[in-house]
């Protein structure tokens, strides 16, 4: 390996060790590794980095393939069956197979007939986890040809068939190649219409004419039926990157969110059953549809959860394979608590409490096991992207075994018995070491929830009591233990004193605060929420302090007098005051030490959120449904009014009229002025009315980067986004902009051609060498003869003949065309030189 190749290789890998869901790096750093001289050193660097990257993305089923014809070229079968072992019942690609099957073959055929049972397998072994698969057409055809090749009497024909009792070799033959024919016109491929010629001619063929047309006659509408959607599936997984590597949500930006509503879309047509399957091969359909968008989706837990769901509830294998589904969707995603609490919940519904019990403590005894001691990572630490390693566990334990339990021949899986069975103690300590406080805490929680429905409330105090003792406990599990107790037993002494209790360590948590005053305020005990809320707001630090005193203002307008509530609002106000001086105070503070720190907003519209705290109850607003629209609008809990262009009557019921809108431009249109009169203001200048965008440039601009990033002049982006707001880009605001654009460069070309300063008038003689189209030019300039009859300027000639412009285009000056923006660079190629100009091109073949 070279110098240069060396230091590649070692900045990829500092890449993909600063972030190890980095697809482009871990892509050039197997190209790098590749560009090394053959060799051992070669080979090892290789395996390496296929390790490295597969442990990162154990779905990654091209990489697969990959390090698997890696390993054939330089390591032994051993080496080789391993790496199949580990990918195979995880990948469901049919590439990734295909490779599998010729090696099976490359080591049996050279056997002779000795080998052909063991190809065998691995083909039937395949169809049953790929058969389903749209593009498993050729694998179909082959393994057909595998079972009429042998010939009766020879040896081959023995070792095939050789299972069968003796004289009924030849009706084991047509019994597994029929068998073959009619699952394969079950699924559509392209292949399809060969393999049905080819049913056809093997059924009739036979000596049985008439058992032969029956079957034919009841295989056809299945053939058809599969054939019929054939390009509606092709045309559905066209869209879809089977080969996509697995990335956490959003890493893969717009593209990985149209993949994953593309998978979603596509499993709910396989769903459907649109070819009416039967019981059995809908299963199989469905299930490899799920496993493959798995590959792809593999961070995601509500596809796990679909899958789980189906099988439960739509018809698929039940509530054990159900159960499979989410134990295996445990171990890839160890963080994701929605998997471990689906599987606890359906366990207890299988009548299996025990089973639940255990998922619980094994996430509750990570977080216990943390918090005692830090236990040894077994691989890496890594950012908490998506909240668990993807490789963590080993790939075997993220396996499952083929529906029929067959295992794959010549692949041995050591691990693969234990897949569905009890984790291992290092995954336990995984699943509950990687959660920090919030997501511990409510494992907490669901875990006392369980222990008071299967053992009773007095186990759900025990756990309690247990959880009190992990050190980073919240004030949730405190506010849920007491409303459990409230609710069972209907007495308020317990739920007082486990919020008493909470208090004491969490009296600055508003949100303990609250429900604790709520729970108070049930009880009708308005004194000790008075003095709840004042000793809540002693210990609440003044910029958190906000929904302490909305709730205390609420309380004392509802239950108490007038004139405490004003004293309340007194208190109110001048703590707002004070929290927004001590923000600016901290800001000045940040920007003398040189930090970029934004001074802190004045408050607005603080009569209107007073008066809707005291005003509003249970969702009835102080207003009518237009003036509701105004206070969210203005309290930024509504999207602002769009532009005027787009703006709807009033009285229109939210209903879009495309006439209403031709009248309106039509009314603009009229108004506007005459050419040479310039263009009149949209509406009336605010420049005292703060900026209001529309979603799409709010979006825009909190995507930008802040001012002291910039380099250079800073723009001023509010006349930017004036501007922008301003412009008309409707089809007519944008042949208005062509035709004065189009001026512009013919205005500018000529003054180019004549050698002029700018306004100065051209030579006689110049307008008619431009309207006879001469192609020297002048000063060496030269236009291409098939460009010049859609120039930019070339429809300016008919002005010159009859001194006024087209009528078309009087048309728009009328409407107000003479005006828009001088500048004419935007469209068309730079003023003097000949382009193509789409538009012009357009308005020249309708007058034609």
């Amino acid at each position: 390996m070279s110098g240069s190749n060396k230091d590649r290789v070692a900045a990829l890998r500092k890449r993909v060790e600063n972030d190890p869901y980095d697809a482009a790096a871990w892509e050039e750093l197997v190209t790098e590794a590749d560009r090394t001289r053959r060799g051992p050193e070669r080979d090892e660097a290789m395996a390496t980095v296929y390790e490295d990257l597969l442990n990162k993305f154990p779905t990654a089923a091209g990489y697969w393939r990959e390090y698997a014809d890696q390993q054939m070229g330089c390591a032994g079968e051993a080496v080789v069956k391993s790496v199949f072992s580990r990918c195979l019942l995880t990948c469901l690609s049919v590439d990734l197979w295909r490779s599998y099957l010729n090696f099976i073959k490359r080591l049996n055929e050279p056997r002779g007939a000795e080998g052909l049972p063991e190809i065998r397998q691995a083909y039937e072994f395949t169809l049953d986890r790929l058969g389903q698969d749209s593009a498993c057409g050729g694998i179909w055809l082959d393994y057909i040809t595998f079972l009429t090749a042998p010939r009766q009497g020879s040896p081959e024909y023995a070792a095939v068939y050789g299972e069968a009792l003796e004289g009924q070799e030849e009706s084991a033959k047509v019994a597994a190649v029929r068998h073959a024919y009619q699952r394969a016109l079950l699924v559509s491929t392209p292949q399809l219409e060969g393999l049905w010629r080819g049913y056809e001619n093997f059924e009739m063929g036979g000596s049985n004419k008439q058992l032969a047309r029956r079957l034919l006659d009841e295989w056809r509408p299945r053939y058809q039926a599969a054939r019929g959607l054939l390009r509606e599936r092709e045309e559905r997984l066209a869209g879809l990157n089977r080969k996509a590597m697995a990335l956490p949500p959003g890493r893969g930006g717009y593209t990985q969110q149209q993949q994953a509503a593309g998978w979603r879309d596509y499993l709910a047509w396989e769903q459907g059953n649109p070819q009416h399957l039967d019981q059995a091969t809908y299963v199989a359909r469905v299930s490899l549809a799920f496993e493959q968008a798995l590959m792809v989706l593999f961070h995601y837990p509500d596809t796990w959860l679909d899958f789980a769901r189906w099988h439960q509830h739509g018809g698929g294998g039940g509530g054990a394979a159900a159960l499979a589904v989410l134990e295996k969707g445990r171990r890839a995603l160890p963080a994701a608590l929605a998997l471990h609490f689906a599987a606890a919940d359906l366990h207890e519904s299988l009548g299996d409490a025990a089973a639940a019990k255990a998922i619980y403590e094994e996430l509750v005894g990570g977080l216990e096991a943390g918090a005692s001691a830090a236990p040894a990572a077994p691989l890496k630490a890594e950012p908490k992207a998506e909240g668990g390693d993807a490789g963590a566990a080993a790939p075997a334990e993220q396996q499952q075994q083929p529906a029929d339990g067959a295992a794959a021949p010549e692949v041995k899986h050591e691990a693969a018995a234990g897949a569905a069975g009890t984790p291992p103690p290092e995954a336990q300590q995984q699943a509950g070491g990687q959660l920090s406080e919030e997501p511990g805490t409510l494992a907490w929680i669901q875990y006392m929830r369980f222990a008071r429905r299967t053992e009773g409330i007095m186990a759900a105090r025990k756990l309690f009591m247990r959880a009190r003792k992990w050190a980073g406990m919240r004030w949730e599990a405190y506010a849920a233990s007491a409303l459990m107790e409230w609710r069972h037993e209907a007495k308020d002494t317990i739920p007082r004193n486990i919020f008493e209790l909470g208090l004491k360590s969490h009296l600055a948590e508003p949100g303990l605060v609250l429900a604790y005053a709520q729970f108070l305020l049930g009880l009708g005990d308005v004194p000790n929420t008075r003095a709840l809320f004042e000793r809540a707001l002693t210990a609440t630090p003044a910029d958190a302090a906000g929904p302490l005193w909305d709730a205390y203002v609420q309380l004392e307008y509802d239950a108490g007098s007038l004139a405490v509530a004003a004293a309340v609002e007194q208190r109110r106000a001048a703590a707002a005051a004070a929290a927004r001086e001590a923000a600016a105070a901290a800001a000045a503070g940040a920007a003398l030490d040189g930090k970029p720190a934004a001074p802190a907003a004045p408050a607005q519209h603080e009569a209107l959120r007073l008066a809707l705290l005291k005003y509003r109850v249970l969702g009835l607003w102080p207003g009518s449904a237009v003036q509701r629209l105004h206070f969210e609008r203005l309290l930024g809990q509504a999207p602002a009014i769009e532009s005027s262009e787009r703006a709807r009557e009033p009285d229109s019921g939210g209903r879009h009229d495309r006439s209403s809108d031709r009248e309106r431009r039509h009314r603009s249109r009229s108004r506007s002025p005459r050419r040479g009169t310039g263009h009149a203001p949209r509406s009336p200048p605010r420049d005292n009315e703060p900026l209001r965008l529309t979603r799409e440039l709010a979006t825009l601009m909190n995507q930008l980067p802040p001012p002291h990033k910039l380099e250079g002049p800073i723009p001023d982006v509010e006349r930017v986004v004036k501007v922008i707001l301003a412009a008309d880009l409707t089809p007519d605001g944008i042949i208005k902009h062509e035709i004065t654009a189009a001026r512009e460069r013919k205005r500018q070309r000529r003054l180019a051609e004549t050698g002029g300063p700018p306004g100065s008038a051209p030579p006689p003689g110049v307008y008619a060498a431009a309207a006879g189209g001469v192609a020297g030019g002048v000063a060496g300039q030269k236009r291409k003869a098939p460009l010049a009859e859609y120039d930019s300027g070339s429809e300016s000639d008919y002005e010159e003949q009859h001194g006024a412009p087209p009528p078309m285009q009087q048309q728009y000056d009328m409407a107000g065309g003479g005006g828009g923006l001088p500048d004419a660079g935007g469209y068309g190629g730079a003023p003097g030189g000949g382009g193509l100009d789409i538009y012009r091109m357009r308005r020249k073949q309708q007058r034609a």
